[in-house]
């Protein structure tokens, strides 16, 4: 038999080497493809943390539960350190990142993850996220400086990174656009909040393809009593057409208009904590997915009355333009009322009658509200303190009907002067007068009148033309009544 024959040694170490080559080219390939798929994990994870924690911190910062991004106060804990460009961060085991990003938000792949949180600090937009896993060297190269953002050099330390780049209509690529805010002080008072539409996306709001936008927004009114009472409230539009309009702001610019809220009467019973009446200044705060949206501050605007104003002496002036403030006379807090020394009936811009007057109608209120009747005027503390200056104003188609005292006021005990009533259609069971019920000893009526012009009677128990009993004392000039009445005179 032949003799079997082997490898020689050539053969061997030419297999050598070409296997020597080939791990030569191969390791480093599958090296390369290992890092790009954590890379590509890594970078997919930072991109899931960074919108999560965005939607956390918006929440926590349109509802004032954070407060960390200017001087915190100590209940809330702070975020992090200081960076240039006005950059704040916070990492993995800081308090203020569980604070912030709540375990829920976590997946369990991420279990073993690190993270380095980077903020804007004027606005509370995230502006990138790290997300590492094992080394403990990059939150030192961070603080230094040193950490690089670039995918190349990333790669080498396993470092993923995101920074919102590719969500082009997101409020971190967007610039921030401050809100504006005003006051319709009419027949209700209305609080407008203005967005102007300097960003590409809400420029597009204009054109009547503003309901996402509306369905995404949410306004936070923080309502501030001058004497400390503070209430707040959460406005939703939820794409409703009617609250959510184009409209333009003080300076022309075009802009999406949410009516915020409605006053309707009773807002001052609504208002825990702000006595009826005060004065009160409203911080409107924006969240929106269309663009980041600065807050804006309205102060001291009077919810009830045309003004409420110091007189110069101790007490308040009430400015009285139409039929919602003459009823909101009802809604003043006792106390405030006490120190009223003058209801002055004055034209919507504040401007005085003049010849003829100003007609004040209460069936543009009564309408407004789906023809509410008219509640006699029947503050004790106010009627006896308070001057009634009418200015010649006419108190117009007044609806009335009670059990009681009937008018314009249940009972006066002060001084009116130049106030006319038109058109009333009055009736009650007791004392009936269209501008009062009873007049009190003390009281003293100047050139005040009632008439019609059209149609109107005044109907009770006991009635008068103008008021319906006078109690020894009063005192009238220049008053007249020329109006039909039923009842005992």
């Amino acid at each position: 038999m032949g003799r079997k024959r082997g490898f020689t040694l050539m053969e061997m170490l030419t297999v050598v080497a070409v296997l020597a080559i080939t791990a030569a080219i191969a390791v480093p390939a599958v090296g390369f493809l290992r890092d790009s798929w954590i890379m590509r994990q890594r970078n997919a994870q930072a991109r899931t943390v960074f919108l999560a924690a965005q939607a956390r911190i918006s929440d926590l910062r349109v509802s004032s539960s954070l407060d960390a991004l200017e001087d915190a106060p100590d209940a809330v804990p702070q975020m992090g350190e200081t960076l240039p460009d006005g950059l704040a961060f916070t990492a993995t085991g800081d308090e203020i990142f569980s604070y912030v990003f709540s375990e829920n938000l976590l997946e369990a792949g991420m279990a073993r993850a690190r993270m380095i949180l980077e903020f804007h600090r004027d606005t509370g937009a995230l502006a990138a996220v790290f997300y590492y896993e094992g080394r403990l060297d990059i939150l030192e190269g961070y603080q230094t400086g040193q950490l690089p953002r670039d995918a190349k050099d990333r790669r080498k330390l396993l470092l993923g990174y995101y920074d919102g780049s590719d969500l082009p209509e997101g409020p971190e690529s967007l610039e921030a656009v401050q809100a504006e805010l005003a006051f319709e002080n009419s027949q209700d008072a209305k609080i407008k909040v203005r967005i102007p539409t300097q960003t590409k996306k809400l420029s597009d709001l204009t054109k009547g393809d503003y309901t996402g936008f509306c369905e995404n927004l949410e306004i936070y009114l923080t309502i501030t009593g001058e004497r400390g009472g503070e209430v707040r409230t959460c406005i939703k539009p939820r794409g409703t057409l009617g609250n959510c309009r184009p409209g333009s702001t003080e300076g022309g610019m075009d802009a999406v208009e949410v009516t915020a809220l409605l006053d309707s009467l009773h807002w001052a019973g609504s208002l825990g904590g702000i006595a009826p009446g005060d004065n009160v200044s409203v911080t409107a705060e924006i969240s929106s997915d269309f663009a980041h949206v600065e807050g804006a501050v309205l102060p001291g605007i009077s919810p009830l009355f045309g003004s409420l104003t110091e007189d110069g002496r101790g007490g308040l002036r009430i400015n009285v333009t139409n039929g919602r403030h003459l009823q909101n006379l009802n809604k003043l807090a006792p106390a405030l009322a006490r120190k009223v020394s003058a209801v002055v009936f004055t034209g919507p811009e504040g401007i005085v009658g003049k010849g003829e007057g100003i007609r004040m109608d209460w069936l543009e209120t009564s309408d407004y509200y789906g023809g509410l009747n008219f509640m006699p005027i029947s503050k004790v503390e106010l009627l006896k303190n308070a001057d009634f200056v009418g200015n010649e104003t006419a108190i117009c188609n007044l609806k009335i009907e009670t059990s009681g005292d009937a008018g314009a006021f249940t009972f006066l005990n002060t001084a009116v002067d130049s106030l006319r009533v038109v058109n009333p259609e009055i009736t009650g069971g007791g004392a009936v007068g269209a501008l009062a019920g009873r007049a009190g000893e003390n009281a003293i009526l100047t050139n005040c009148g009632v008439f019609c012009e059209d149609s109107g009677a005044v109907r009770g128990q006991t009635v008068g033309g103008l008021v319906g009993t006078v109690e020894l004392g009063a005192s009238f000039a220049r008053c007249f009544a020329a109006v039909p009445v039923e009842g005992e005179i």
